[in-house]
């Protein structure tokens, strides 16, 4: 997957490859999935980072792969922004 992931070109050969093939295009997206959830986590706090998870949105190779991840991580993305203040805030009050 980092090879897939590291530019359009190698993005665009595992297209022209796997072409038509929805075992690897269920593979490719449960992998990315995965990628966006270890990159996200910040692993001192337990918080998701939705920061992180707009720079990995940002990877040109994405749309190479005609892969359109905003979509289905936006809820991620904004149920982590509410987790994160409530903990936050849990936290404050504990104090």
């Amino acid at each position: 997957m980092d090879a897939v992931l590291k530019n359009e070109t190698n993005a665009e050969q595992f297209v022209n490859t796997f072409r038509g093939d929805s075992t690897a295009q269920s593979a490719l997206n449960a992998s990315i999935v995965g990628r966006v959830r270890e990159a996200a986590l910040d692993p001192t706090t337990g918080f998701i980072r939705p920061e992180k998870i707009d720079a990995f949105l940002q990877n040109p190779a994405l749309d190479a792969l005609g892969v359109d991840l905003r979509a289905t991580l936006q809820p991620l993305r904004d149920e982590a922004i509410r987790i994160n203040d409530g903990l936050t805030e849990l936290s404050a009050r504990a104090r």
